[in-house]
């Protein structure tokens, strides 16, 4: 999975994901340049597979550390990104309760 902002032509490693929130994998000097706190960031989606995706209305940056920065988001409400970000949650959970389950 990964956040990918077009505009500014980056592509990070998503570490967690939630209903209102992410964990985008960066380093330190990444998160003070390309997510600057409390600064809104349009025009951003996270890539699941091949051809869908979780277009967000905005999203933005609230902590930075170390190797990752911790994000809010709001998802588009028009198009399918409700769907499959509740699709990508189910499969996430399902799949962490079958990793400890062992």
């Amino acid at each position: 999975m990964h956040f990918i902002i077009p505009s500014r032509a980056r592509i990070f490693r998503v570490l967690d994901l939630s209903l209102a929130g992410c964990k985008v994998m960066t380093s330190l000097a990444e998160a003070q340049m390309y997510f600057p706190l409390g600064t809104e960031i349009e025009e951003s989606h996270i890539r699941v597979g091949k051809e869908a995706k979780v277009e967000f209305r905005s999203i933005t940056p609230r902590a930075h550390h170390r190797t990752a920065v911790g994000c809010e988001f709001a998802v588009k409400e028009i198009g399918p990104s409700q769907v499959y970000l509740e699709h990508l949650l189910n499969s996430l959970e399902k799949a962490e309760s079958q990793r400890y389950a062992i």
